[in-house]
């Protein structure tokens, strides 16, 4: 397990990070306790999962059975609370010789981060829609990115 993954909050290990602002920990072999992180300061339990490879369910607090994924990070995202694409937070900024496109969740998580090249390459192959009009604002770029994030599994 990567050390660069892991994180600790407000003094509690949570884990490694298995999607933004998600955590897994390791309670036993085959059991791990699930956290969401709020901001910076500190993180909430979602639940648990339990299983082994090829069959993972996704149990909350109260021991409810709310899915049965392939992957430990496909049940952890079951737990995680669902945001619609209005939650995340655009910020595009673009000058004269720069360019920035960013897509945050809620509680402050980068998801995608763009800058410069990286920006005209995914524009150029495809991978990348921009807004169909001059000086696109912060929301004319949301659907693009989200489209983006989603193709590419950085939210579900």
């Amino acid at each position: 397990m990567s050390k660069s993954k892991e994180l600790t909050l407000g003094g509690v290990y949570c884990g490694r990070r298995i999607a933004p602002g998600v955590y897994a920990e390791k309670i036993e072999s085959g059991r791990y306790l699930i956290r969401r992180a709020i901001g910076s300061s500190h993180a909430e339990r979602r639940g648990e999962v339990v299983g082994s490879s090829g069959t993972y369910q996704a149990l909350t607090m109260t021991g409810e059975c709310v899915a049965r994924e392939q992957s430990l990070c496909a049940a952890a995202l079951a737990l995680k609370p669902a945001y619609s694409d209005r939650d995340y937070v655009v910020s595009a900024w673009f000058e004269r010789d720069r360019k920035s496109l960013r897509l945050s969740t809620p509680a402050g998580f980068e998801v995608l981060d763009l800058w410069d090249e990286d920006i005209d390459d995914l524009i150029t192959s495809g991978f990348l829609t921009h807004p169909r009009r001059p000086r696109p604002t912060d929301e004319d770029w949301r659907p693009h990115l989200i489209a983006y994030a989603r193709e590419n599994g950085l939210i579900s």
